[in-house]
């Protein structure tokens, strides 16, 4: 019966590991809006350096530091805009996957795992009954052997 167990533990195992593809998939939209966002603000707050309009993080800057600062922002939106492309590649590669790879040998081995678990299951239970057939075997003949009729 431990082996029952083990099969099903393994099968939710499995199972939760497509899910987990699955959420990975969902979360390239998430972190691309996320990235989208953070180019926004990035943009936003070039704009204002270099136009010399308030900002907490030029407050302490001189000019000078304020020109860096700008350049600094407009790497990372580069860097950021980047990766909103990137997520799109990801995410496609991660579907195709999903689709063709990994779905097909989760349904393959999930298959073969249950065929095994069935046939040791088949195995115990005819162990179990060739015993219970023993013990009424045994049973009968201690019972023959007081001869009464």
């Amino acid at each position: 019966m431990m082996h029952i167990n083990n099969w099903v533990k393994g099968e939710v195992y499995c199972l939760e590991a497509l899910v987990e593809c699955a959420n990975g998939i969902s979360n390239c939209d998430n972190e691309k809006k996320r990235a989208i966002a953070d180019i926004a603000s990035l943009k936003d707050d070039i704009a204002k350096l270099n136009g010399g309009r308030f900002t907490f993080g030029g407050l302490l800057k001189d000019e000078a530091g304020k020109k860096q600062s700008a350049i600094e922002k407009g790497l990372l939106v580069a860097q950021l805009e980047l990766d909103v492309q990137n997520y799109d590649i990801l995410k496609k590669i991660l579907v195709v996957y999903t689709a063709l790879v990994a779905v097909a040998t989760f349904k393959k081995k999930s298959t073969q795992r249950y065929i095994q678990a069935m046939g040791k299951m088949c195995d115990s239970e005819v162990h179990n009954a060739n015993a219970v057939s023993d013990c009424w075997h045994s049973f009968k003949q201690l019972i023959d052997t007081h001869r009464i009729k």
